[in-house]
């Protein structure tokens, strides 16, 4: 805003907006241009986020900012608006604005000419080429923001979207009851743009317009419905497979909330905590208002397939969403026992009904499902790894992670995940000091403060939470896995220590001794004793000074690349086919 006045005395109106999070700033008086031309200098906007504008004198509708974001996440690179002109020619050029029809509805390309009064979003490669353009529009089209965004971005190469249907301008009322605005007049009815546009853009320019571009296929959107609070492997899952099928051609929007989510939009649900036992009652109490919200926000965002993970939104969700695309489930971990899990059972069978897929994160889990899935709709997907990351360290990298880490040239033991009553940090973490081992554990959880006072000791290295755990691995010279196995599916633990060429102890009652034992560690019983006599015995042999290869079978191990194919192939499936895989 470019008046000192309003900015310092804000009327009630503004003021009301500012307690719900509108900032209010201060910019340079240039006219039209002043919406966006401040704001690319804004943190967020050079650190990659797209730039939405809309017009001060315009009722806008519910939905039209998602609109935007769901599409800019089909189209990657578009300017995406929901009002728009198609550049037209005559045998001078470009001919006068007021002849350009409007574009079709998903019309695409750089011809397609965007106008803001529907409101429109510029991605990260459209506002860098804005920011280095420079204030040229003072000169050439100081009144025609329009016109100045478009010449700049087309010579770019960088594609127009229009998404609106034809005969929606009227969903966007102009806040003036009677009337056009001054600039609209000047501009379109006193043909102000067409020396503008001629001041912008060049004979090479019109060239360039002219000549036929290719369709651009657009992203597969996939909704994921999840939303936990937690840190653990399968938030972790879901954030890493969003990245990664964003280079196979799909785009991932998540309704819910996960931590460090990497995908291309986030839509809060306001779903709440995860079920478990003891909020169960209260969760299926408030089913109904959530499975409204849920499916009210995914008819607006009209995605090809539905991915829920979780309990809650397999169970509570998969009706509601498979009536508006095909639903696929991740399993990642075995079925819950107790009364958990009877209490879901015939739940979860029945939402089975409505599924496309469910996709296991190992056998192990699988077989928990026979009872419950059809066996046309299950298949395994083992977890990937980033293989290039997640490498056995040399000699020199090694010692820099024990230096960082502050490790001595003591045997050290890894206890990697979070400090709960089923990942049995403690007993890990005996065995250690029972075998002479110095301890780095890499977590954190309910039982965090009582281990650090258990076990406060120099040989005893508690870092927290750590994102990236590579150096954990690299600078140990074992792994104990003593989770009880409730809710296990395939550890990334042990996929990433194995990949970093670390031995594994893994408790028998587990169900991951023998996978330990592929690749290249033992299994042993979940006591103090018999966990710190295979340590003893796997340090003695073991003992890595140069890891030059993985510490078993590292064949068994799925880049990453390969995983997010395998996913990517799958929503595909299931999109085309809108049924069982």
């Amino acid at each position: 805003m470019s008046d000192q006045h309003v900015v310092d005395n804000p009327p009630k109106s503004l003021s009301r907006l500012a307690k719900r999070g509108l900032e209010i700033r201060l910019c340079e008086d240039l006219g039209p241009h002043k919406k966006y031309f401040a704001a690319l200098d804004l943190d967020r906007v050079r650190e990659g986020a797209a730039l939405v504008t809309a017009d001060d004198d315009t009722f806008y509708p519910r939905g039209w900012l998602l609109a935007l974001a769901v599409n800019a996440a089909r189209y990657p690179g578009h300017v995406v608006a929901h009002r728009a002109y198609r550049v037209s020619f005559d045998e001078d050029g470009l001919a006068p604005y007021a002849t350009w029809p409007h574009a079709r509805q998903l019309d695409t390309g750089p011809q397609v000419f965007p106008t803001g009064m529907g409101g429109v979003l510029y991605p990260a490669v459209a506002t860098d080429k804005l920011r280095a353009a420079g204030r040229g529009f003072t000169t050439q089209a100081p009144r025609a923001d329009d016109v100045w965004i478009h010449s700049v971005t087309s010579r770019a190469g960088i594609p127009g979207l229009k998404i609106g249907a034809d005969g929606d301008a009227g969903a966007f009322l102009p806040v003036r009851a009677a009337g056009e605005p001054a600039l609209a007049v000047e501009n379109v009815q006193h043909s102000g743009n067409d020396s503008q546009i001629r001041a912008c853009y060049s004979p090479a320019d019109v060239s360039m317009l002219r000549a036929e571009t290719a369709s651009v296929d657009p992203h597969l959107l996939v909704a994921v419905l999840a939303e936990s609070k937690g840190t653990g492997g399968a938030e972790k899952f879901i954030t890493r497979l969003a990245s990664s099928v964003h280079a196979e051609g799909v785009a991932s929007i998540l309704v819910g909330e996960i931590a460090g989510w990497r995908g291309a939009l986030e839509v809060p649900a306001h779903l709440g905590p995860k079920w478990q036992t003891l909020n169960l009652p209260h969760g299926f109490a408030r089913l109904p208002l959530q499975r409204h919200r849920v499916r009210r926000i995914l008819a607006s965002v009209r995605p090809d397939v539905v991915h829920c993970h979780f309990k809650r939104e397999q169970v509570g969700f998969t009706g509601a969403a498979a009536r508006i695309a095909p639903v696929v489930w991740t399993e990642h971990g075995r079925f819950p026992r107790r009364v958990f899990g009877a209490a879901l059972r015939p739940l979860y069978h029945r939402a089975s009904r409505n599924v496309a897929a469910v996709a296991s994160v190992s056998k192990i889990v699988d077989e928990d499902l026979r009872a419950l899935v059809k066996n046309e709709q299950r298949l395994v997907i083992e977890n990937g790894i980033d293989l290039s990351h997640f490498r056995t360290p040399t000699v020199k990298e090694r010692s820099a992670a024990r230096r960082r880490i502050g490790v001595s040239d003591q045997f050290a033991v890894a206890v990697v995940g979070r400090l709960d009553e089923s990942k049995r940090p403690a007993l890990a973490m005996e065995a250690s000091v029972r075998a002479d081992a110095s301890v780095i554990v890499a977590g954190t959880g309910p039982l965090g403060r009582e281990l650090r006072e258990r076990f406060d000791a120099p040989r005893t290295h508690f870092l927290g939470q750590v994102d990236d755990p590579r150096d954990v691995y690299w600078a140990a010279d074992a792994l104990i896995f003593a989770s009880d196995g409730d809710g296990e599916g395939a550890p990334t633990v042990i996929l990433e220590a194995a990949a970093c060429g670390l031995p594994i102890v893994a408790t028998t009652d587990s169900g991951f001794a023998d996978w330990a034992t592929e690749l290249g560690g033992v299994g042993a019983s979940a006591t103090v004793d018999a966990i710190a006599n295979a340590l003893v015995a796997l340090l003695r042999a073991n003992r890595p000074v140069d890891r030059a290869t993985p510490a078993g079978d590292s064949e068994q191990l799925l880049d990453i690349s390969g995983w997010a194919k395998k996913y990517s192939g799958l929503y595909r499936r299931v999109a085309e086919r809108g049924s069982s895989v």
